[in-house]
């Protein structure tokens, strides 16, 4: 779904970044807030903690969840480095670092994004949780200078505690001890994870890096793609290849419409790319890349996945949209098929809490309320649209297949360079060129670097699972 949806940081790379950024030669000027901007953030920081006790209900600040949200606020600090491109915030890990669940997490986040701290600079395809965020760096000045008048400084000058405790001046504590984990999962399951021939992966990464590196040869630092290979702590594969571009604003996607985004127009023209436009786009590229590791057989460009299932599902009523959403749920999460809706459930309830800014109780109302209106399923009709996508595509790879799209498409990119010494750029599955590249000629390109990438590396590789 995305970038990595995790982005962890060692202590000696959050020096460097912030050395990088502050070099002594050239001293980088910092961002002033203005004191209206100040007053603004106060006024809704504070207001989030008055709460009322006694007789005649007399006003105090809450300071114990005040420092709840400071503790929120350092942790995502300390473990996501704001890049250019934004980062995810794993809300379970932070949680688990704070003593909080992911839900309370949830909770802050949302107000962080009303204060303007944080806010969302990405939301991926149709997934509604899976947001991109930048943080806003004077106001992380401001909430943090009770620590030291000098932020930066003080990381700086104590770097072996960047990621254990802060001076006594902070009423911020990132000491606390997580619960402990067991190797079972909840009710006693053990997280499914697979096990892939890492060396062929690491040999196809070694192979690939000197083909990214000419691709990235003279290219801004926007355009450059970023490819490596990468697993959690559970062994699964992680991320995918992108570029700032990916991140820039689909102006056609009214849906997830977000102003504080670049807008791609723009972006192509501060390029100097006016002319590069979308000429083809990998129709159902996940699903597409999984029955081709299954079968070895690419499908023609024609052919359309998720209108395919709902075809199968009849007399089921659903949508290609609909189908899309499912379909990352049952290739993406892990689990039994009662604790998969469950999931699915949980996160139907979180997009309207998210949508209608609302209580997670007041969304699970508003979700029985659209479930009896029809737009939502029971169990047993959502285990037999799992069954039907399984029926077509074939066996899940999980997370491995964003491996091989990627594959795909710097091949793709590649080999047109190569053909017609013309240097396109993609969007995840969508493709950009100027005019003289055709749709034609994209999709008989496509197509032989999927053929490659499978006889080369996926038909050496069983299915990890």
């Amino acid at each position: 779904m995305g970038k990595d949806t995790e982005t962890q940081i060692t202590v000696d790379e959050v020096i460097r970044k912030i050395q990088s950024s502050h070099s002594k030669t050239e001293p980088k000027k910092k961002a002033v807030l203005s004191q209206r901007a100040i007053n603004r953030f106060n006024k809704v920081w504070k207001a989030e903690f008055i709460s009322r006790r006694g007789r005649y209900k007399k006003e105090f600040i809450d300071t114990r969840k005040e420092n709840e949200y400071k503790n929120c606020l350092f942790t995502i600090f300390t473990k996501h480095w704001d890049e250019l491109d934004g980062f995810q915030i794993s809300m379970g890990n932070v949680g688990k670092i704070i003593g909080k669940s992911a839900m309370t997490v949830d909770r802050m986040i949302l107000f962080f994004i009303e204060t303007g701290i944080i806010y969302r600079c990405h939301n991926y395809m149709v997934g509604k949780q899976t947001y991109f965020y930048h943080k806003n760096g004077p106001l992380f000045d401001h909430m943090f200078k009770a620590v030291c008048s000098d932020y930066y400084d003080w990381i700086l000058s104590n770097k072996s505690n960047v990621n254990s405790k802060v001076y006594n001046t902070s009423n911020v504590n990132t000491n606390r001890n997580p619960k402990v984990q067991t190797t079972q999962g909840k009710r006693g399951r053990k997280p499914i994870t697979y096990t892939p021939d890492r060396k062929l992966l690491a040999r196809i990464e070694k192979e690939f890096l000197p083909i990214v590196d000419s691709l990235n040869r003279k290219q801004h630092e926007k355009l450059q793609i970023h490819f490596d290979l990468r697993f959690n702590e559970r062994g699964n594969f992680t991320g995918r290849s992108n570029s700032f571009f990916c991140f820039t604003l689909n102006e056609r996607n009214k849906e997830n419409y977000d102003t504080t985004m670049m807008p791609r127009s723009m972006f192509l023209k501060k390029m100097g790319l006016t002319n590069y436009k979308q000429v083809h786009d990998i129709k159902a590229e996940v699903p597409r890349t999984t029955i081709l590791c299954n079968t070895g057989k690419w499908k023609s460009e024609n052919y359309d996945f998720y209108m395919n299932v709902v075809k199968e599902s009849h007399p089921l009523e659903v949508t290609r949209d609909k189908i899309k959403e499912l379909y990352m749920r049952f290739n993406f999460d892990v689990g039994t098929d009662k604790e998969l809706f469950s999931h699915y459930v949980r996160g139907r309830k979180l997009k309207f809490q998210h949508d209608d800014r609302i209580t997670f109780k007041e969304a699970g109302k508003l979700y029985n309320l659209k479930f009896d209106g029809g737009e939502e399923y029971t169990f047993d009709e959502w285990v037999v649209l799992k069954e039907i996508i399984n029926d077509i595509q074939g066996k899940s790879w999980g997370n491995l297949i964003f491996w091989w799209t990627s594959l795909i498409q710097i091949k793709t990119i590649h080999e047109t360079l190569k053909d017609t010494g013309i240097r396109i750029y993609n969007v995840y599955d969508g493709f950009y060129a100027p005019p003289g590249i055709t749709k034609q000629y994209l999709v008989k390109t496509v197509k032989q670097s999927a053929d490659y990438v499978y006889a080369k590396y996926i038909k050496n590789m069983p299915n990890p699972y």
